[in-house]
């Protein structure tokens, strides 16, 4: 039966079955693996950013940063129809499980950016990271569209489900907020640094 999806589709089930919530970890768990060997690379290129023209350094990370927010985009894209399909009241207990762990692979990746962008910031000068600024604010969009799928749905669980005696709901709900939290704060030591007070 078709699924409507790619044929390239990561995590595709097999024997044609419904795309399900263990597909988009899948999915997650890949990209936090791709999106972590890009951020080795940033931190490799800043450290030894000392008695080198920032030109150099500048395209470099700016080339490193773009590809990490077009692996975002790819899976953005993927993950926003395979969990569009998925109806949170139909959702058992392993599924809901299968989300927690999708949600803190996301909060974890998160954490993970923005902890090289801390680094970044004490390693490089205001004027570079005022050049960086752009493409690091886009990488934070796609993070936000990326995200935004994956904690309506587990909103939309915590708000189906009452009394769970797994507590599965309230660390969904604990964890989504962790993760809301931490992508809204990934870009302040950047803006410290260039002297913004938003974004």
């Amino acid at each position: 039966m078709p699924t409507g999806l790619p044929k390239d589709f990561p995590g595709q089930p097999a024997q044609g079955g419904p795309p399900s919530v263990r597909d988009a970890v899948v999915m997650v768990k890949t990209l936090k693996q791709e999106v972590h060997q890009e951020l080795v690379v940033i931190k490799t290129f800043s450290a030894g950013s000392a008695g080198k023209l920032e030109g150099d350094i500048e395209a470099k990370l700016e080339a490193k940063v773009v590809a990490i927010t077009t692996r975002v985009d790819e899976a953005k894209t993927k993950i926003q129809t395979l969990l569009a399909s998925v109806k949170p009241e139909q959702l058992g207990e392993s599924d809901r499980e299968e989300l927690l762990s999708m949600l803190s692979e996301l909060k974890d990746m998160v954490e993970e950016i923005e902890a090289c962008i801390v680094a970044l910031a004490q390693v490089l000068t205001a004027k570079l990271m005022s050049v960086l600024l752009p493409k690091l604010a886009a990488l934070k969009e796609s993070l936000g569209l990326l995200i935004a799928p994956a904690i309506q749905t587990a909103f939309a669980i915590c708000a189906l489900v009452k009394g769970d005696a797994s507590g599965v709901p309230a660390k969904i709900a604990f964890v989504s907020n962790a993760l809301q939290n931490g992508l809204a704060k990934s870009m302040s030591p950047v803006l410290a640094l260039v002297g913004k007070t938003q974004l």
